[in-house]
């Protein structure tokens, strides 16, 4: 899992104080393994416990423990931009600047995606799929255009699945699912209201409920199996 990645996709997550921390961390990490827990706290005019709090609100155990997992990737790291901001199309962009920018973000998001991904969370989720009597897929918006995609392919290898542009028919279906169904629950953010609601139905069912979301703690993420 990419540390600075993780760091970024976890802010929303954070409270002030701990935002102020990360990026710290994030606009000093090729220093960072010189830099003191103290130096930290003092920079970001917090406690040295607070910068603690946010290493393993993060997922660490501790300040030297992400140093020490920042200093592995860094090593093993051949990338030169490791915490580069996205580059922006602007107005004055040519055509094969916007298709060159287009492809080069597309390419580190899905690299990002890998590096916060958890292989064990995916098997588990494609044996829930594969043991489950029926499968109904949840989404709104540019969600239910994911879901849909999602539908369509697990229908050409011969599963049983089933999903509804009308959100009224989506909550019913997650109301009456069963132990033996999986409910598969699209979200960028995981805080849309509807799908926090469905995602409720399906468990309260007994169903399995597997959930797509951001990297963040969020409703839907929190309540999924």
């Amino acid at each position: 899992m990419g540390t600075l990645t993780h760091l970024r996709e976890s802010m929303d997550g954070f409270s002030v104080t701990e935002q102020r921390i990360a990026s710290y961390i994030l606009e000093h990490y090729e220093e960072l393994a010189g830099i003191s827990i103290s130096t930290v706290a003092q920079d970001c005019q917090t406690s040295k416990s607070m910068v603690v709090q946010m290493c393993k609100k993060a997922g660490y155990k501790g300040f030297k423990d992400l140093c020490n997992r920042l200093a592995v990737e860094m090593a093993l790291s051949h990338r030169e931009e490791l915490v580069s901001e996205y580059e922006d199309i602007h107005p004055g962009c040519s055509v094969e600047q916007i298709c060159s920018i287009t492809m080069r973000e597309e390419i580190r998001s899905l690299q990002n995606t890998l590096n916060l991904l958890s292989p064990e969370a995916v098997e588990k989720a494609v044996d829930a799929i594969l043991a489950a009597r029926r499968i109904r897929l949840f989404g709104v918006g540019n969600s239910a255009v994911v879901a849909l995609d999602m539908h369509n392919k697990l229908q050409r290898i011969g599963l049983d699945s089933h999903f509804s542009l009308d959100t009224h028919c989506q909550l019913t279906a997650a109301a009456t699912l069963t132990q033996e169904d999986c409910a598969v629950i699209f979200s960028y953010d995981g805080t849309t209201k509807d799908m926090v609601d469905a995602t409720r139905y399906a468990l309260d069912s007994g169903a399995v409920v597997i959930t797509i979301t951001r990297y963040s703690n969020n409703p839907i993420c929190e309540k999924g199996d």
